[in-house]
């Protein structure tokens, strides 16, 4: 922020430089102040408008070449797809609610470069035409804003029981399904025998 506010201040000095010709260039000095009211006006809110934005940009210009995914870039508004792709080493460049992603979910951490995309159900409209995104992975339950993503595929995952009792294979086959999306099969497979060693040590 304050880079960008000395660069406002240069720029002030160079709009007072420019316009004391303007004033003298005035057979009356009075007269002259008042026209040149409206260049000074329109200058100075430019230079602050500037001043202000920059900061904005270069932070979201961070946070997308920020990212720990290099090859294909993931969008997931579900956690139980966030949750599993940071874990398995290949968080998604943006979910949503992420600033309550500790109180409710905590574990894994989320690396400081995820895009908060929003309300999981609703994202931000803004935000997400300005993402770089290859896939989006969701389900059902967020279909109705797959428009927001404009032409970008989107694929269907879901972690849930699909009997009235959870089994293994319930948590195994969309994981299994996430390796094959991200085309990293290895990746879900040492994620699925880490979990499975500390569920058979009931650690």
């Amino acid at each position: 922020m304050f880079p960008a506010l000395y660069k406002s201040l240069f720029s002030l000095i160079a709009i007072k430089s420019f316009i004391k010709p303007c004033i003298k260039a005035g057979s009356n000095l009075t007269i002259s102040k008042y026209k040149c009211l409206p260049l000074i006006a329109s200058l100075t809110l430019t230079t602050m408008l500037t001043a202000c934005h920059q900061p904005i940009t270069a932070q979201k210009d961070a946070q997308v070449g920020n990212t720990d995914n290099a090859n294909i870039n993931i969008v997931s508004p579900d956690w139980g797809n966030a949750a599993t792709l940071t874990a398995m080493g290949y968080p998604p460049i943006a979910t949503g609610d992420v600033r309550v992603w500790d109180r409710w979910v905590g574990t894994p951490e989320l690396p400081t470069s995820i895009i908060d995309l929003g309300i999981r159900y609703q994202p931000n409209a803004e935000l997400v035409a300005q993402l770089p995104v290859d896939l989006v992975i969701d389900n059902f339950f967020y279909e109705h804003a797959r428009n927001l993503y404009g032409d970008v595929p989107s694929e269907s995952v879901m972690f849930a029981a699909k009997g009235d009792t959870a089994t293994w294979a319930d948590y195994t086959e969309p994981t299994r399904q996430l390796g094959q999306l991200i085309d990293e099969p290895a990746l879900a497979e040492s994620y699925i025998t880490k979990k499975s060693d500390r569920y058979q040590t009931g650690k």
